[in-house]
């Protein structure tokens, strides 16, 4: 093998703009937000205390319950079935399975719903690992609690500033994608090492 391939889930694997507009949608009455408008917000960096605060005149209490259901409701399996891959995942995972140890890492809190995920949707048997952060931790930490000894280059792509940051901080090659839940401009601001529209731009470098 090469090295590693540290991947994220959500936005970086996955497509995820249905099940969290459907969700979104359902605990706010939508604001009159289309799906196309949420999520450029979204992609903006504006979370959902600014957006339902300034769009929906939401106290504090009532973002507060928000969040919570929120929290509650989005890693539920009927939700979880509105994801799709995006174009060209599978075959991508497939390869680059046979050269690299591949690793998924993702912030989700729910493990039995994570790997019956990837289950679903024909993905499990194309990662070595599947590390999930759980509740209360963060990439790092679930990096550090077991290093990848031995693994070089070790390469982590992900769509949002914490895979940057995580990657600078475990000594990894930071690669960002703009086709996730940050737009190019904002991933721009964490100098990643490497940008590109879609994970499966990765092809290039193997």
């Amino acid at each position: 093998m090469k090295g590693c391939v540290v991947l994220d889930l959500d936005g970086t694997l996955l497509d995820c703009r249905k099940r969290l507009y459907t969700v979104f949608s359902e605990l706010t009455g939508g604001l009159n937000l289309t799906e196309e408008q949420y999520w450029e917000l979204k992609r903006n960096k504006n979370d959902h205390r600014k957006i339902l605060s300034v769009l929906g005149t939401w106290s504090n209490q009532q973002i507060t319950e928000f969040e919570h259901s929120w929290l509650s409701r989005i890693e539920e399996k009927e939700y979880l079935t509105l994801d799709r891959t995006f174009e060209g995942v599978e075959p991508f995972l497939q390869r680059l399975h046979q050269q690299f140890y591949v690793v998924l890492l993702t912030s989700r809190q729910l493990a039995e719903n994570v790997i019956w995920q990837l289950k679903y949707l024909d993905l499990h048997p194309w990662f070595h690992e599947v590390r999930i952060t759980g509740k209360g931790n963060t990439k790092y930490k679930t990096i550090q609690e077991r290093p990848l000894k031995g693994l070089h280059p070790t390469y982590l792509i992900g769509d949002t500033g914490e895979d940057i940051r995580t990657a600078r901080k475990a000594g990894f090659t930071a690669i960002a994608v703009t086709n996730g839940f940050r737009s190019q401009q904002v991933l721009e601001t964490y100098c990643p090492d490497m940008l590109l529209s879609s994970v499966i731009e990765f092809n290039v470098l193997t």
